[in-house]
């Protein structure tokens, strides 16, 4: 999967080879776990507050895209 994240301060960051994304067990917290490709043992994990992102747009290995943005439904398709 690939995402793409817009931040509420105008940053932005874009991340392949992603294997999970969720809303982890802290409300109001979002984790993205990345793969690394050359060490298959190892794994990012970048966790933000859900509040500072503007918009996420999820695109899977099969072309789907999922958006999430500041309204309270997640994960729409688009």
């Amino acid at each position: 999967m690939k995402v793409s994240v817009v931040f509420r301060d105008g940053g932005e960051e874009t991340f392949d080879s992603i294997e999970a994304i969720d809303p982890i067990g802290l409300p109001g917290f979002i984790s993205i776990v990345q793969h690394d490709n050359e060490d298959s043992d190892r794994h990012t994990s970048y966790i933000w507050p859900s509040m500072s992102i503007d918009n996420m747009v999820i695109e899977t290995v099969e072309g789907e895209e999922f958006e999430h943005n500041s309204t309270p439904k997640w994960f729409k398709q688009v």
